[in-house]
């Protein structure tokens, strides 16, 4: 499962970790930083529950190799295999999970790489240099990703309960 912020301030990571728990239990993984005007905070949360690379390099949240993005995701791309090797052939990886895929998709491709993705899946890519974040989901909603959004913030996550930890929203 995932859960992050884009807020003027950090909220309980340790209690938004904790109401999606039972989504991921192999491994927990968070990022925390300020955009680069460092007036919003920015938090991407993860639970992970290993499918296809079981070992820690899939764990998340997942770094591009330049450092510039960082991805949470939950779900699985089907199509990942093809998506690698027509255009991401020139890559080195360094995991064999679709997440790397879905990253070094987005860092060649840009929003386009959104579009060519097969499967069920929820994810959260942020741009260090653009200070933007991107919310995808997949086509059919399989995979849930509930969010909130007011002038100054923005909340989301797989399940709507974690926001009961937000202050300010009934």
């Amino acid at each position: 499962g995932i859960v992050g912020t884009i807020s003027l301030d950090f909220l309980d990571i340790n209690k938004l970790l904790k109401s999606i728990h039972h989504r991921g239990p192999d491994s927990m993984g968070y990022y925390k930083g300020q955009n680069k005007e460092k007036s919003k905070k920015i938090f991407l949360g993860h639970k992970r529950l290993s499918i296809l690379d079981l070992s820690s390099n899939g764990n998340q949240p997942f770094y591009s190799q330049n450092k510039n993005y960082i991805l949470v995701y939950n779900g699985e791309i089907y199509n990942y295999k093809e998506l690698k090797k027509k255009y991401l052939s020139n890559v080195k990886f360094k995991s064999n999970s679709d997440t790397e895929v879905i990253l070094e998709l987005f860092k060649k491709l840009g929003e386009d790489s959104f579009n060519l993705l097969n499967g069920m899946f929820s994810f959260a890519i942020y741009d260090k240099i653009k200070s933007k974040l991107y919310l995808v989901r997949d086509h059919l909603g399989i995979k849930p990703l509930y969010y909130y959004f007011d002038k100054n913030n923005l909340y989301f996550s797989s399940e709507i309960k974690s926001f009961k930890y937000i202050k300010n929203i009934d």
